[in-house]
């Protein structure tokens, strides 16, 4: 035998997480579930559908007719056409959207707080509310105070009379509500009395007057400047403030120019003066003119001296020896006659005034006397300076002050001027409005129609709907949230398993005759390995009485009785002996017994078994390897075509999942009394899980819900 795939691995592909209830519910709602849940529950929806509408229909009849009170007024813009100038030509254009602001602000003085206030004393707070002067109800309860009540009767008229105005017109329209066609009126007319008034009051003070006492103002403000610009131009001492700049600007231009020239002239006199007395200083003052020199002065015999030495030495040096003290003594005699004539002798030198020196000294002269000269016509044109750049910083002050003011001046002037034109206009507004010409001109007075208007049918219909509504609302609530499963098509829906057989809850007709007949041949061609008979698991969806045991015994006979099949019944909740008595068997005593291993008896059929104390074998015993549960899976289909379990633990249990992954078919039961679908989609998630086949689920104890008509209509019976 082919050996399974262990019951714990995962499958190839997990199905996606399944929806919540609710909203799985509201994704399948089908015509069918909502015609179902409506004869389920027909006694509540009618419910549902009966008290809005007995509501409405109550309301209808104690209604009394409402009349409706109007008065119109026609807002008046200006007195020309629209978009045209006023009298005097003075005012503004007036455009649309200028119209649509003035008619919204009449629209909303009408319905201020002042107004209704004054509309609710005059009227009373008894009339606008007619049971504000009645007792306290309730001990603990105080009346209230005069200025409360009169606060309430106002807000009370704001919720009862309304202002109402249409884009393309300037009609305002007051509107109130009254079950009396007296008082109505008599709202309306307090109401609009009090605006009328209370416009007047607004526009009752003089806007021409508050103009005029600008207009003074600023004029006195301008006379003011005024005074101010001539006393600045005084102390400034200005005529003309522009040419007084200019010509200050100039002379400081004309005083640079001529300071920088000075400034040059100073600059070359200095520098010729001091290079005049560096010459002066290297020339000197005497030039030299001419010289004499000589050798012999007058009456001078030294050399004749010498001649008459010379020759008596000659005459000496003939006669005498050399080294005579003769001629030694002439030697020296002659030695200081030499020296004494070369120590003799006189020179004569001449000079003179140099004439460039005196030309030269001169001109140092003049060029210091220059330059004293330029040093103080510098000074005295530095001084013009200073005093012109204060002339020129003065006017800049003056400047800044009189443009300030005149800036001023001419900001009054063109406010003057507009001020003078705006109260010319107001003026003449102001005299046209005392001629009668008023703004706001009544054109409907307060009135209401003869017959009121009974809101009876519209509360009924209301009613109606309202009961519909609620009722199609509760419908879809109940259709969404329903558990159980009544059809099977729903169940076919919820579990996404097709729908193998259905049975009622009593009886055997020929369909379910049929219907046995084919799901016994299903379930006997649903085998794995060929050769070997079918293991078949009927498992409940959901919890309670579902019939399954009915339905196995049912197909066990078919497929062992009828179709003479071998077939063994293996009830894994009870011991089977109920089977064996209502098939004609009964179980025997046995000597020896396999622990784990399943005990068959015969019954009345020849090839139809039932075994005996089937939920203490290795199929459901937890503490059994899945080796031995295959083993003996394996034995039972060599002997059987058909092997119907039924039940077992519960869906959570890891014995039921390795048996619904053992058997060959994993069939469902789902009960239509008993079977939630919450139960169900756990139920059909875990065999999936398991990795067991499911080929669909049986339907049992299906039973008519709706009548036949009914039936018809959502195609149940097709089903």
């Amino acid at each position: 035998m082919a050996r399974l795939p262990p019951p714990l691995r995962a499958p190839p592909a997990a199905p996606p997480p399944a929806p919540g209830l609710l909203a799985l519910a509201a994704a399948r709602i089908t015509p069918a579930q909502l015609l179902v849940t409506a004869w389920l529950r027909r006694r509540a929806l009618l419910l549902a559908l009966l008290l809005p509408a007995a509501g409405g229909i109550a309301l209808a009849a104690t209604r009394a007719p409402v009349f409706q009170a109007e008065m119109a007024m026609l807002v008046q813009v200006s007195r020309e056409a629209l978009g045209g100038q006023d009298i005097a030509g003075l005012g503004p254009m007036v455009m649309s959207v200028e119209q649509l602001k003035v008619v919204r602000a009449e629209m909303e003085i009408a319905t201020s707080a002042p107004v209704l206030r004054a509309a609710a004393e005059r009227l009373g707070p008894a009339t606008v509310l007619p049971g504000l002067d009645a007792p306290p109800r309730w001990p603990w309860q105080r009346a209230p105070e005069p200025e409360a009540r009169l606060a309430l009767a106002a807000e009370a008229l704001g919720r009862l009379v309304k202002a109402e105005t249409e884009p393309a017109t300037n009609i305002l329209r007051l509107t109130a509500r009254a079950t009396d066609r007296e008082r109505a009126i008599a709202l309306v007319r307090a109401v609009g009395e009090a605006y009328l008034r209370q416009r007047g009051a607004v526009l009752a003070e003089g806007s021409a007057r508050l103009l005029g006492e600008d207009l003074g103002r600023q004029a006195a403000e301008l006379r003011e400047l005024e005074r101010q610009i001539a006393a600045a131009k005084l102390r400034f001492e200005v005529t003309d403030l522009a040419q007084d700049i200019t010509l200050a600007a100039n002379r400081l231009d004309g005083l640079l120019l001529r300071e920088n020239a000075l400034r040059e002239q100073r600059a070359a006199a200095e520098a010729q003066l001091a290079a005049g007395r560096q010459a002066l200083a290297a020339l000197p003052e005497r030039v030299f003119a001419g010289s004499d020199a000589a050798t012999a002065g007058p009456n001078d015999d030294i050399r004749n001296t010498l001649a008459r030495l010379l020759q008596e030495r000659e005459h000496l040096l003939r006669h005498y020896a050399p080294g005579d003290p003769l001629l030694r003594d002439l030697e020296g005699r002659i030695a200081i006659a030499r020296q004494t004539l070369a120590q003799s002798g006189f020179a004569t030198r001449r000079e003179m005034r140099n004439p460039a020196w005196d030309q030269l000294n001169a001109r140092v002269a003049q060029l210091q006397v220059e330059a004293e000269s330029l040093g103080r016509q510098l000074e005295e044109v530095r001084r013009l300076r200073a005093e012109a750049e204060q002339r020129r910083a003065t006017l800049l002050t003056a400047e800044t002050v009189l443009r300030d003011l005149i800036r001023r001046r001419d900001a009054l002037e063109g406010i003057l001027r507009t001020f003078t034109t705006r109260e010319a206009g107001v003026r003449l507004e102001e005299d046209a409005r005392r001629s009668g010409a008023t703004a706001v001109q009544v054109v409907q007075p307060p009135t209401a129609p003869l017959e009121g208007i009974s809101r009876a049918p519209l509360f009924a219909a209301a009613g109606l709907a309202g009961g519909m509504t609620v009722s199609g609302g509760l419908l879809l609530l109940l259709a969404a949230t329903r558990r159980s499963l009544v059809t099977r098509a729903e169940a076919r829906e919820t579990l996404g398993l097709p729908a193998l057989a259905g049975f009622a809850p009593l009886g055997a007709t020929a369909r379910e005759e049929r219907a046995l007949a084919d799901l016994a041949a299903l379930l006997l061609d649903a085998r794995r390995t060929p050769g070997e008979g079918a293991a078949v698991l009927l498992l409940p969806a959901g919890e309670g009485a579902d019939e399954r045991q009915l339905l196995a015994r049912a197909l066990a006979v078919e497929a062992g009785a009828r179709a003479r099949r071998p077939t063994l019944l293996l009830d894994l909740e009870t011991d089977g002996a109920a089977h064996l008595r209502a098939l004609g068997g009964a179980p025997e005593p046995v000597e020896e017994r396999v622990p784990g291993h399943v005990l068959a008896f015969p019954t009345g059929c020849e090839t139809l078994w039932v075994a005996h104390e089937s939920q203490h074998s290795h199929l459901t015993d937890p503490h059994a390897a899945l080796a031995e549960a295959e083993r003996l899976l394996a034995l039972l289909r060599r002997e059987f075509d058909l092997i119907l379990m039924v039940g077992g633990p519960s869906r959570e249990s890891y014995v039921l999942r390795r048996l619904a992954a053992l058997a060959d078919a994993t069939v469902p039961v789902v009960n239509a009394g008993t079977t939630t679908l919450p139960a169900a989609r756990a139920t059909v998630e875990a065999l999936r899980a398991a990795g067991a086949a499911l080929p669909g689920f049986v339907f049992t104890g299906e039973a008519p819900v709706l009548p036949p008509r009914l039936a018809r209509l959502a195609g149940l019976e097709a089903a």
